[in-house]
């Protein structure tokens, strides 16, 4: 058969050249799965490429996937910093950090503060494209759940997110139509503003 590999049988073990048995890594090995695959990202790519970002967000999902909650806000943490200083604090995938970070978070004043910074970026990058982006619905009612959730009454939840409209550079009118068309419609990205 030349160098084709034989098909492995049930409870056979794979074995490495030499005829020593290879270990299975566990799934919940994340780290170690996933370190040696961060670090070569680093080398590779340097310590704040977005890259290195990437594979901070997957490691961090896992730690949360894995309820191991402690240890994946380190690492969204430093994936939101080098997304925020090589991208830009404006830019979308910033939002995306910052709502994956807002996710883990348990508290609900910390969770609504970065998920308030997240609606403004998106809010911007909407006004300053004429286009919604993808992930404004979801980060509007993901911030609305959250301050229902703090029983804030619905004139106050508007006032709130009028506030952001108007930082992020809206007038009222505009503001309140596009917060109606999120909140009802849903986002179509092909549409403009």
């Amino acid at each position: 058969m030349g160098g084709a590999e034989a098909p492995l049988r049930r409870g056979h073990q794979p074995q490495q050249p030499g005829g020593a048995l290879l270990r299975p890594r566990p799934l919940c090995a994340g780290r170690a799965a996933l370190s040696p695959g961060a670090a070569d990202d680093e080398k590779s790519y340097g310590a704040e490429h977005p890259e290195v970002a990437i594979g901070l967000g997957n490691l961090a999902a896992l730690y949360r996937d894995q309820g191991r909650y402690e240890q994946a806000e380190p690492p969204y943490q430093r994936a939101l910093a080098i997304r925020e200083k090589v991208l830009g604090a404006e830019h979308p995938d910033v939002a995306t950090s910052l709502s994956n970070l807002a996710e883990l978070l348990h508290a609900p004043n910390r969770r609504s503060e970065v998920m308030r910074r997240a609606l403004a970026i998106l809010l911007k990058f909407t006004r300053s494209t004429g286009h919604l982006h993808p992930n404004l619905q979801p980060a509007f009612g993901n911030y609305r759940s959250l301050l229902k959730d703090r029983s804030l009454s619905q004139e106050e939840i508007f006032k709130r997110f009028a506030e952001l409209g108007q930082e992020a550079g809206f007038d009222s009118e505009s503001c309140g139509k596009l917060l109606e068309r999120v909140s009802e419609t849903g986002v179509e990205t092909r549409e403009g503003v």
